[in-house]
């Protein structure tokens, strides 16, 4: 049985002609490759997902044993002026050191939306 041409949209898209179950291959090919793309895409989307949530939980980890090692400083200089002092000036820099850090990865802010009348 002859059918007419056809033609399926999409990426490289192209004319189908000749026998049914030709144009019927030639169409579940091209599904195919496009679906082998589109999960190549995903794959790598996902990747770079779990290495970013890999990198999360180690900042997560740190910031939790440098508050911890912060509650143990603070216990060991009790009744000593000097080294509290320093342990003062030493969380001050780290303190600052870690807002600019949050600061230049954190994205900004999207604008408020406008109240309609």
């Amino acid at each position: 049985m002859k059918i007419p041409p056809f033609k399926v949209s999409g990426p490289g898209s192209k004319t189908f002609a000749g026998s049914v179950n030709d144009q019927l291959a030639d169409w579940l090919f091209k599904c195919f490759q496009i679906l082998q793309q589109e999960n190549k895409a995903m794959s790598a989307e996902i990747d770079a997902l779990k290495t970013q949530v890999a990198s999360n939980n180690d900042l997560v980890k740190s910031a939790i044993a440098l508050i911890q090692g912060i509650a143990a400083q603070i216990l060991a200089t009790a009744g000593d002026k000097a080294a509290a002092t320093q342990l003062a000036a030493d969380l001050k820099a780290s303190d600052d050191a870690l807002a600019a850090a949050i600061a230049a990865n954190t994205p900004p802010s999207p604008p408020a939306p406008t109240p309609t009348p």
